[in-house]
């Protein structure tokens, strides 16, 4: 018989659980992959191209009857106005974490996408994410830090719209066009802005309390950023 490669048995459990890993990474999931001893892991690879159509998944945690996260899977653009038909009761007290780890293509995010989410803690946006629209999340009282990916582009007036608790900003993004883009945030103390962040247009924090700290990380003042230039206006 012959064999591809001789590997010992605890090279061979790493080897499966980085595969395994790296299938859920594909899928969004997190749940136990079933090996086959005839297929291996063929099913489960067999369903990430299965995944055509993109799905809203509610979590619901062990012990409990109602879900606390959703996780969005394949999606390539969120709608306008997309949480609509979701109900209030889940809005406002259950849902905890909003999560795009199953969407990392997700490039737009319309105008009023997810609104009211008043038990959001956790906000997991898309990697590539490019756009975010006007009001596209507003009223997300629980939320304290945000994160804004690499490859944003532009953040409409008011995209971040009335998040009371939203207390920490970090801004990964090379090119930061987000004029006015936090109104009504009055709870905004510090902002981290990476040393990747080469442009900023606007006044991304004009509306907010004077009192913000802004760290950026970058060791000297870029050309696009002027002397004496002030995000707040």
């Amino acid at each position: 018989m012959a064999y591809d490669k001789v590997i010992d048995s605890s090279g061979l459990d790493g080897a499966l659980t980085a595969t395994a890993n790296a299938i859920r990474a594909k899928t969004g999931k997190t749940s136990v992959i079933n090996w086959s001893e005839s297929h291996g892991f063929a099913n489960a690879v067999n369903q990430i191209d299965a995944l055509t159509e993109p799905i809203c998944e509610f979590r619901i945690p062990a012990q409990q009857n109602y879900p606390d996260a959703m996780i969005l899977h394949g999606y390539k653009e969120i709608s306008e106005n997309f949480s609509d038909n979701i109900s209030n009761s889940l809005k406002y007290t259950r849902i905890k974490r909003i999560d795009f780890s199953g969407s990392p293509n997700c490039a737009v995010i319309r105008a009023g996408a997810f609104h009211e989410f008043e038990a959001c803690e956790e906000l997991h946006l898309p990697e590539n994410i490019s756009r975010i629209e006007s009001d596209a999340f507003s009223y997300f009282d629980a939320l304290e830090t945000l994160v804004l990916p690499e490859n944003v582009r532009k953040i409409e007036e008011a995209a971040f719209e009335t998040m009371i608790g939203l207390k920490n900003i970090e801004v990964r993004c090379n090119f930061f066009d987000a004029d006015s883009a936090f109104m009504t945030c009055p709870s905004i103390e510090k902002v981290w802005i990476s040393r990747n962040c080469q442009t900023i247009i606007g006044y991304p924090f004009w509306y907010l309390s004077p009192n913000i700290t802004i760290y950026a990380e970058a060791t000297r003042r870029t050309s696009d950023w002027r002397e004496g230039f002030d995000l707040t206006r």
